[in-house]
């Protein structure tokens, strides 16, 4: 299963460290789109999973993709994020954002 984390802070760190530490996926399986270079290169050098800059090159073959951003960047996220297919299935792990704001974009 590929799973990729559209934010890669805190919250998608204790994911992916659960879920790479557990087997439930391998680290190769695992992207995460960032605009840190810091950020990205923590997660690569600590995980050794994915890490990319543009959600173009993070989303297409991905089985999942978690947004995992601050409420406030969602609508900047999503203006980027034309790749999700129908097929994909999104999650979202950001706090107070509803459903409904989620299904407009």
């Amino acid at each position: 299963m590929k799973i990729a984390f559209v934010g890669g802070g805190i919250m998608a760190e204790a994911l992916i460290k659960r879920l790479v530490k557990d087997g439930t996926v391998t680290c190769d399986e695992v992207k995460v789109v960032d605009p840190s270079p810091a950020r990205r290169e923590l997660l690569r050098e600590q995980y050794r999973v994915g890490v990319e800059e543009e959600h173009s090159a993070c989303l297409p073959g991905a089985d999942v993709v978690i947004l995992a951003i601050k409420p406030q960047e969602m609508e900047t996220a999503a203006c980027q994020m034309d790749d999700i297919q129908k097929e994909q299935l999104l999650l979202s792990i950001m706090a107070g954002v509803k459903l409904e704001r989620l299904v407009t974009r």
